[in-house]
């Protein structure tokens, strides 16, 4: 079949995908337009008729990653989905970890970030947060999971660096470090662990914020004590 044909049938979704396998396979950093356009089996000039340039294809790569986690289906209960969506975001930080600086760097009012900023600030709404401090939980949730997403990303389980960072930590010189040598074996938890943790206190502090209840906040009236005849 002449190139020309494929040519014809590719659009922006066929490329985005092709880039991120791109991306995932060998480094952002390392991606090109023209192995989009192998990897597509065009010629290169086909991706510049869609995106003019890496940084404009980077982009819309990174935002097509946070529709997806958008489109997903969630539970009505505000705890479940605001869990669910934490979930599904830190998945996909995992998921492409040569993209992290892509996600971290999009800006924040790119439709799929503002997808996720409406469904995160929906949830805390939901649970009797007042604006402002829905703001201050959105920046710390924010922050965790580009942290935890380049931190993670950092890790390769495959020559066991967790266990050598802590087997590092174990022969400190305990007359200089009591802590770390005492902590060594919990030092750098699995990422699963750290994420159960997070949520669990963020859960805890968004009910504390929010105080109790909308039928709990009626005035509490003592009522007159009923005495025996």
């Amino acid at each position: 079949m002449p190139r020309g044909d494929g040519v014809a049938r590719l659009d922006r979704d066929k490329i985005l995908t092709a880039a991120l396998a791109v991306a995932d396979r060998h480094g952002l950093s390392r991606m090109t337009l023209r192995m989009v356009g192998s990897e597509l089996g065009a010629d290169p000039t086909a991706v510049y008729r869609h995106f003019a340039n890496k940084d404009a294809l980077v982009a819309a790569m990174a935002d097509r990653l946070f529709v997806e986690v958008v489109a997903a289906d969630y539970p009505d209960d505000w705890r479940e989905r605001f869990i669910a969506l934490i979930r599904a975001v830190r998945d996909l930080y995992r998921a492409h970890p040569t993209i992290v600086d892509a996600l971290a760097n999009l800006p924040e009012e790119s439709p799929g970030l503002v997808a996720i900023n409406e469904l995160s600030a929906g949830c805390l709404a939901e649970a009797g947060v007042d604006p402002v401090r829905i703001g201050l939980f959105h920046q710390f949730v924010a922050a965790y999971m580009v942290g935890t997403g380049v931190l993670e990303g950092s890790w390769s389980e495959v020559d066991g660096s967790r266990d050598a960072s802590r087997r590092a930590y174990l022969a400190l010189d305990p007359q200089r470090f009591p802590n770390c040598v005492a902590i060594a074996g919990s030092m750098f938890p699995e990422g699963d662990d750290v994420l159960e943790f997070v949520i669990e206190i963020l859960l805890d502090a968004i009910v504390r914020v929010a105080g109790p209840p909308a039928g709990a906040r009626q005035s509490t009236v003592r009522q007159p004590s009923r005495k025996k005849p």
